[in-house]
Protein backbone atom coordinates (compact mmCIF):
# COMPACT_ATOMS: atom_id res chain seq x y z
CA UNK A 1 0.00 0.00 0.00
CA UNK A 2 1.77 3.08 -1.33
CA UNK A 3 1.94 6.32 1.32
CA UNK A 4 0.43 9.43 0.23
CA UNK A 5 0.81 12.80 2.02
CA UNK A 6 -1.82 14.06 3.91
CA UNK A 7 -2.11 17.63 4.52
CA UNK A 8 -4.32 19.66 6.54
CA UNK A 9 -6.25 22.70 5.70
CA UNK A 10 -3.95 24.29 8.73
CA UNK A 11 -0.82 24.38 6.29
CA UNK A 12 -2.87 26.87 3.84
CA UNK A 13 -4.51 29.07 6.01
CA UNK A 14 -3.52 32.34 6.30
CA UNK A 15 -3.28 34.06 9.20
CA UNK A 16 -2.30 36.61 12.24
CA UNK A 17 -1.69 37.28 15.96
CA UNK A 18 -2.40 40.54 16.82
CA UNK A 19 -2.64 42.24 20.06
CA UNK A 20 -5.78 43.52 21.08
CA UNK A 21 -7.24 44.67 24.30
CA UNK A 22 -3.68 43.52 25.90
CA UNK A 23 -4.36 39.71 24.65
CA UNK A 24 -2.51 38.34 21.86
CA UNK A 25 -5.12 36.63 19.64
CA UNK A 26 -4.72 34.45 16.04
CA UNK A 27 -7.11 36.01 13.64
CA UNK A 28 -8.05 34.27 10.61
CA UNK A 29 -9.66 35.41 7.37
CA UNK A 30 -13.13 35.27 7.24
CA UNK A 31 -13.81 34.39 10.43
CA UNK A 32 -15.94 36.35 13.74
CA UNK A 33 -14.30 36.62 16.88
CA UNK A 34 -15.59 37.87 20.55
CA UNK A 35 -13.05 40.11 22.09
CA UNK A 36 -13.03 42.26 24.90
CA UNK A 37 -14.64 45.65 23.93
CA UNK A 38 -12.69 47.75 21.90
CA UNK A 39 -12.86 50.08 18.89
CA UNK A 40 -12.66 47.46 16.39
CA UNK A 41 -9.33 48.69 14.46
CA UNK A 42 -6.58 46.23 14.77
CA UNK A 43 -3.13 47.78 14.85
CA UNK A 44 -0.47 45.98 16.63
CA UNK A 45 0.54 42.60 14.57
CA UNK A 46 2.89 40.83 16.24
CA UNK A 47 2.86 37.30 13.89
CA UNK A 48 2.19 36.73 10.27
CA UNK A 49 2.02 33.92 8.45
CA UNK A 50 0.76 32.26 5.17
CA UNK A 51 1.43 29.76 2.52
CA UNK A 52 4.96 31.36 1.18
CA UNK A 53 5.87 33.84 4.12
CA UNK A 54 6.20 33.80 7.69
CA UNK A 55 7.22 37.00 9.43
CA UNK A 56 7.56 37.45 13.29
CA UNK A 57 7.28 41.14 14.41
CA UNK A 58 10.04 43.21 16.61
CA UNK A 59 7.72 43.95 18.56
CA UNK A 60 4.97 44.39 15.17
CA UNK A 61 5.29 42.97 11.63
CA UNK A 62 5.49 46.25 9.32
CA UNK A 63 3.31 46.17 6.19
CA UNK A 64 0.48 43.57 7.95
CA UNK A 65 -2.51 44.70 8.31
CA UNK A 66 -6.01 43.34 9.13
CA UNK A 67 -9.34 44.35 7.98
CA UNK A 68 -12.30 43.82 10.28
CA UNK A 69 -16.12 44.57 10.13
CA UNK A 70 -17.24 45.39 13.48
CA UNK A 71 -20.41 43.46 13.87
CA UNK A 72 -21.80 44.54 17.34
CA UNK A 73 -21.06 45.68 20.76
CA UNK A 74 -22.89 43.96 23.04
CA UNK A 75 -22.56 41.92 26.91
CA UNK A 76 -21.27 38.81 27.60
CA UNK A 77 -23.59 36.26 29.51
CA UNK A 78 -23.87 36.99 33.12
CA UNK A 79 -21.23 35.45 35.50
CA UNK A 80 -22.48 34.83 39.13
CA UNK A 81 -20.22 35.95 42.13
CA UNK A 82 -21.14 34.27 45.36
CA UNK A 83 -19.62 34.38 49.11
CA UNK A 84 -20.72 32.25 51.83
CA UNK A 85 -19.15 32.13 55.42
CA UNK A 86 -19.79 29.05 57.38
CA UNK A 87 -22.10 29.56 60.52
CA UNK A 88 -22.53 32.98 60.55
CA UNK A 89 -25.85 33.07 58.04
CA UNK A 90 -23.39 35.21 55.79
CA UNK A 91 -24.34 35.02 51.81
CA UNK A 92 -24.00 37.41 48.96
CA UNK A 93 -25.04 36.95 45.24
CA UNK A 94 -23.18 39.52 43.10
CA UNK A 95 -23.57 39.69 39.19
CA UNK A 96 -21.67 40.95 36.30
CA UNK A 97 -21.59 41.01 32.53
CA UNK A 98 -18.48 41.46 30.76
CA UNK A 99 -19.11 44.03 27.44
CA UNK A 100 -17.88 42.46 24.29
CA UNK A 101 -17.22 43.17 21.02
CA UNK A 102 -17.86 40.95 18.18
CA UNK A 103 -15.96 41.43 14.45
CA UNK A 104 -15.40 39.79 11.48
CA UNK A 105 -12.16 39.43 10.30
CA UNK A 106 -12.90 40.45 5.96
CA UNK A 107 -8.73 40.58 4.61
CA UNK A 108 -5.30 39.85 6.36
CA UNK A 109 -2.94 42.28 3.71
CA UNK A 110 0.70 41.91 3.70
CA UNK A 111 2.05 44.89 1.47
CA UNK A 112 5.77 43.75 2.62
CA UNK A 113 6.63 40.18 1.23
Amino acid sequence: MPKTAICCSVCLVKYAIAEVSGKQVKLEEGKTYKLDRFDGKITNVVFYKDDQFEKVGTPTVAGVTVKTEKVVDKKDKKVEIRRYRAKSRYRKVKGHRQPVTLIKIKEILNTKS
